[in-house]
Order: structure tokens, then sequence, then C-alpha cells
């Protein structure tokens, strides 16, 4: 989706993202997820509050939700993730862990299994 903020922490920067709705049942705090093919750990989860509208419960919008990734200085100079600004785009990849949790859970849940 895009990044919605890059700031500095320290000694690492951090990366704050939105995502849409469809994409939140598969992050986890520490969990992985993947920035233009680069796998991080989410370093910090904000699952937001807000009440879902329709719009935001079939994947079409994003809300008050975000999530951080923590970069460190060699990340940053290898990877195109050093290039980051406010409101630049990324390719997002959740964790196949979690899709393959998801998905099982979802067959169980319709009997579909073995």
């Amino acid at each position: 989706d895009h990044g919605s903020g890059v700031e500095g922490v320290g000694s690492d920067w951090r990366v704050r993202l939105t995502l849409p709705m469809n994409l939140w049942i598969y992050v986890v705090p520490k969990g992985s997820i993947a920035l233009d093919g680069v796998s991080l750990t989410v370093a910090e989860l904000h699952p937001g509050e807000t009440p879902l509208t329709d719009e935001q419960r079939t994947g079409r919008a994003a809300i008050s939700r975000w999530l951080e990734v923590a970069l460190i200085p060699t990340t940053l100079a290898k990877t195109t993730l050093g290039d980051l600004r406010v409101g630049s785009r990324v390719n997002v990849e959740c964790d196949v862990m979690g899709k393959t949790i998801v998905r099982y859970l979802r067959t169980m849940r319709l009997g579909e299994c073995c």
C-alpha cells in the first residue's frame, strides 16, 4: 500500500504504514512483513478503535490503523527502503505463515478440510 511516515528513532529508523483492511488479518505484533521484497519485523502495531464502515470491511479503505517496522542503517543502505519518503507507495507482502493459518481456519470453519 503506502508509507505514511518515516521518522528517525535513535540509531535506527521507523517506517509507519497504513494498509488496506483486507491485509490486517495477517499482521501480528513481532510478526514478519515484507516491504518491496525486504522481510522485516513488525515493531509496533496500532490496531485502531474506529468502527468499520462497509467500505472498510471489504478492504477498499484504510482506517486509523497503522504499523511500524524498524530499519537499521545497513538495511537503509543496501535496499531501496532508504529512499522512502512520506507518501511513498510500497509493495506489501504479509507473512506466509499467517496466511496459511488464516486459510486453514477458514477451511475448518467451512467444513472443507481433508
